[in-house]
This record gives structure tokens, sequence and C-alpha cells, in this order.
């Protein structure tokens, strides 16, 4: 997925389980294509009721949402599918918070780990549970 872009996300069922995963997800990419750019198609199956199978995946562009519901019904490899709106995402953005701590060695050895490290980030975005030592 790109940064800043509005994806839609779709819920396919219907379509033949008796190919290879890998089938499956290049069928319906190729299928829906034609109505945007697709992304992230993914399969689910409950374990016990293989009816229950959908795959879902992102879909974008001008009017994507509108042409991939109109092939709902349409002829798949002989079956039938069933195309359906889930919902439609946030825009995707850079954090600006750190995302990992730095190595045990160093937290370990230097007690104002944390004070130095967050330092950084303080005047980019507000950092949540960040405690200061209070100075006695």
């Amino acid at each position: 997925m790109m940064l800043g872009k509005r994806f839609d996300l779709m819920a396919v069922k219907g379509y033949d389980r008796s190919l290879s995963r890998k089938s499956i997800k290049r069928a319906l990419r190729e299928k829906f294509s034609s109505c945007g750019e697709v992304s992230q198609v993914e399969l689910y199956a409950h374990k016990r009721n293989r009816e229950s199978a959908f795959a879902c995946f992102f879909i974008s562009g001008q009017g994507a949402k509108e042409k991939a519901l109109q092939l709902n019904g349409s002829d798949m490899g002989g079956f039938k599918l069933v195309v359906e709106y889930a919902y439609r995402s946030k825009p995707h953005r850079r954090r600006d918070i750190p995302i990992g701590l730095p190595p045990l060695r160093e937290r370990l050895s230097d007690p104002n780990w944390r004070e130095k490290y967050y330092s950084r980030y303080r005047t980019r975005s507000r950092l949540c549970n960040v405690e200061k030592k209070k100075e006695e």
C-alpha cells in the first residue's frame, strides 16, 4: 500500500476453492485489476466449514469500489462471484515515534537511557506513557 492513499476493502465469495491458494489470488487479482489498483489479496476459510471461505482485497482508484461491485454475479471459471463492500480505510501515514528500543546492553549500562532516547522525538510528535524521573 502507498502512503496517503485511501483503499476500499472488498470481500468475495463463490470462487473455485479446489484451486491452489496462489492460483485463486492470481485469478482474483486479474479479475478485479480492471476496476482499479488491487493489493493484499488474502484468503480466509474456517477449519471445519470450507463452505464459508471468502477472500478480501484492497482496491483503490477513481470509482474502483463501484466497478468492483458491478462484478457481483459475474462468472469466474464457472463459478458465480458474490462481491461485497467491507469498509474504507484511513489514509496511511508515516509515524514519527520510535518503533523499537535501544539494545538491552545499552539500557542496562545507562540509567538515563530513556531520557536520551526519547529526547530526539519530543519535537516531532507527542509520546505516550513516557515517565520522567522526578528530581528530589
